[in-house]
């Protein structure tokens, strides 16, 4: 796969030259491989509506993927991992979260009735989030734990 990169400021041309090579591209081989033209969010729909050109005498195209850099993102992830693994979502979280305070059910004694209580799931999930975002493992929340035990200035 080979990528090309268009640089340029404002008004120099970069979009007339990315157009004019997939055009002449799709006529050159309108089967070969993909080709994936990597835009900002915004910019999307005016791609695809300017890509197809009756001058040229080309009407339309299938073999051009016209992405935004979230989109990218999302078929990167989707093409590299295994069995269609997709990211958790937020109710998805919770719906989990809720079925593991179930299941637990007496052995949750440090939240007490808490768990019950409307909202808890939803911080509970946020709060997960929040660690794992500032990378803090089970590990260092107990070293944490056993220091203000111990009286410990742990911070």
């Amino acid at each position: 796969m080979t990528v090309q990169l268009v640089a340029g400021r404002s008004g120099s041309g970069k979009t007339h030259v990315c157009l004019e090579q997939i055009r002449s591209e799709l006529q050159r081989a309108p089967l070969g491989p993909p080709l994936i033209l990597l835009v900002p969010e915004q910019a999307t729909f005016q791609m695809e509506q300017a890509l197809p050109d009756p001058q040229s005498g080309l009407m339309g195209y299938h073999r051009v993927e016209i992405c935004s850099f979230q989109r990218l993102a999302r078929r990167m992830i989707d093409d590299t991992l295994a069995g269609g693994f997709r990211p958790l979502s937020e109710l998805g979280r919770q719906l989990i979260l809720r079925r593991i305070i179930w299941q637990a059910g007496d052995q949750m004694t440090l939240f007490g009735r808490t768990v019950r209580r409307n909202g808890f799931i939803v911080e509970l999930s946020r709060t997960i989030r929040e660690l794992r975002q500032y990378r803090k493992t089970p590990a260092m929340l107990r070293d944490y734990a056993d220091g203000i035990r111990a009286g410990k200035n742990v911070w």
